[in-house]
């Protein structure tokens, strides 16, 4: 697995760019803390991989029980892609997005 995605011709200029597995992680960890119905705890998993130049995303939260798991996995999957959007464009992504609805105690 390599470390970095390279982005060639980046600019007009034909620079290049490297960005981390570190960066696409701390990414999706900034989209997971912006949604407050997932609860934040030791078992939230958010990790980033790039395999053949593509970020491969397993992303595990939990919510409290009765919320709408498909809405929330929709709002993380739309603002990863939207920060990623705004950072370097033209990334491939794949994102595995697992939501766990969970008895929270008191």
């Amino acid at each position: 697995m390599a470390n970095y995605v390279l982005l060639e011709h980046y600019s007009a200029n034909g620079g290049k760019l490297g960005l981390s597995s570190k960066v696409f992680t701390e990414v999706a960890n900034h989209a997971v803390k912006s949604i407050k119905e997932i609860v934040r705890d030791k078992n939230t998993i958010v990790s980033a991989q790039i395999k053949n130049n593509t970020v491969n995303y397993k992303i595990v939260v939990y919510v409290k029980k009765g919320t709408n798991i498909d809405n929330i996995k929709e709002t993380l999957e739309e603002r990863i892609t939207n920060s990623l959007l705004l950072t370097c464009e033209t990334v491939p992504v794949e994102m595995n997005i697992k939501v766990v609805e969970k008895t929270i105690e008191a």
